[in-house]
């Protein structure tokens, strides 16, 4: 039934994503990149809820 369907809706869409792997320096590091992925998260809802 899920490739029989033929109407995008969110019941029949993957949001799972693959990164790349990235090796971090140290936990700051992590953090930085952690909170770039998260604002440009915010900033692609943003664009949608409008």
């Amino acid at each position: 039934m899920y490739m029989r369907v033929r109407i995008p809706t969110p019941v029949n869409s993957n949001p799972g994503y693959i990164f790349p792997r990235v090796k971090f320096e140290s936990k700051e590091d992590h953090l930085k990149y952690t909170a770039l992925l998260t604002r440009g998260l915010l900033e692609y809802k943003n664009l949608i809820d409008m």
